[in-house]
């Protein structure tokens, strides 16, 4: 998935493909494959990532219709 993160000074957010993500003791960590990246949460302004539609929700149901 991907991933926009906001630095507070960064003028450009850096978007990053990742395996997952989480906070853990003041960081915000990724994890790329074998790779953890730990960034201080002070540093960050935001971080967005796009949403995709859940099981059973109608977007969903509608897509499986139509595969049927």
């Amino acid at each position: 998935m991907e991933i926009e993160i906001i630095f507070k000074d960064a003028a450009v957010p850096k978007r990053v493909d990742v395996d997952s993500y989480y906070t853990k003791a003041g960081f915000f960590v990724i994890r790329i494959k074998d790779f953890l990246i730990k960034y201080p949460m002070e540093n960050i302004f935001s971080v967005s990532h796009k949403h995709g539609y859940h099981w059973g929700s109608k977007a969903h149901l509608a897509d499986v219709r139509k595969e049927e």
